[in-house]
């Protein structure tokens, strides 16, 4: 058994540690201070979220004594472009869409949301997860920093680069340039589509990363559900085979099988569309 010294003195102190057998303490000892858990933020429709820029500690709605909202919860939100890209009545999905909400305001350095769906009702927003912006055209680069100091240790050890959140031809245009920098223009390119507006950009997509001696599409169905709605999945998947096929393509598919339906209650890429598409003639 364990128990804190002092036994309920806070949270974050050192642990102690007994051993016992037959009723009979074996040995002691003291383990070192575990770190305290992230607490998720419970969210039900009609809650109001703060999102805050930067690395802010998440914290829960403050109520006062009737038991009203005083102040809202908030998350912090590490993508500077984001606050001043989004707008009033904007859509925002948390977590693959197991909560999702409209933008009510929008301030230098916060944006408030109305939570307009939670999964079951009420859902928990856990630390690291994914926020979803389908409506907002986010000025962001290609290829950042971080991006190109990836792609030269790519270009020495890896046979493919895929390009995450593509969204224009230029993307793409960026990035071979880059590979020819490298020397390493022989590296395949496998293009992400994971938003509405690379999916309705998928035709001059194409066009500019066959340019490119490899190239492959992937179907990243999970962030591309959230973003066109689960049941428009199976005839948006359906669309970009066609397109592909046509381009002489190979297309991956990528998706976490029934997880997010085990584990919250949420429809996933798979359960959403693959009944529908292997119904058809094709081979995929």
């Amino acid at each position: 058994m364990f128990r804190p010294p002092g036994h309920g003195q806070g949270r974050g102190r050192a642990l102690e540690l007994t051993l016992r057998r037959h009723r009979n303490n074996v040995a002691t000892a003291v383990v070192g201070t575990l770190p305290s858990r992230p607490q998720a933020l419970l969210l039900r429709v009609g809650d109001m979220l703060e999102v805050v820029n930067g690395a802010a500690p998440r914290r829960s709605a403050v109520c006062d004594e009737d038991g009203s909202t005083a102040e809202a919860a908030f998350i912090g939100c590490s993508l500077e472009a984001a606050f001043s890209s989004v707008r009033e009545g904007e859509r925002i999905f948390f977590d693959d869409g197991r909560i999702s909400g409209t933008i009510r305001e929008v301030m230098p350095d916060r944006f408030h949301v109305e939570i307009t769906y939670a999964a079951t009702g009420a859902a928990k927003l856990h630390a690291e997860r994914g926020i979803n912006l389908p409506d907002t055209e986010l000025d962001l680069p290609a290829l950042g920093t971080a991006d190109l100091e990836a792609l030269a240790f790519v270009a020495r050890h890896a046979d493919l680069v895929a390009m995450s959140f593509v969204q224009r031809p230029q993307d793409i245009e960026e990035l071979i340039a880059a590979l020819d920098r490298l020397a390493a223009s022989h590296l395949g390119i496998a293009l992400k589509i994971e938003t509405q507006k690379a999916f309705r950009r998928l035709p001059s997509l194409l066009l500019a990363v066959m340019r490119h001696a490899t190239a492959a599409v992937m179907v990243a169905r999970g962030d591309l559900g959230v973003e066109v709605g689960f049941e428009r999945l199976a005839e948006v998947q359906e669309e970009v085979l066609w397109l592909c096929e046509a381009a002489h393509i190979p297309v991956i598919w990528a998706t976490r099988v029934l997880e997010s339906l085990a584990k919250g209650g949420t429809k996933t890429g798979f359960t959403s569309g693959n009944g529908r598409t292997f119904q058809g003639d094709r081979p995929w």
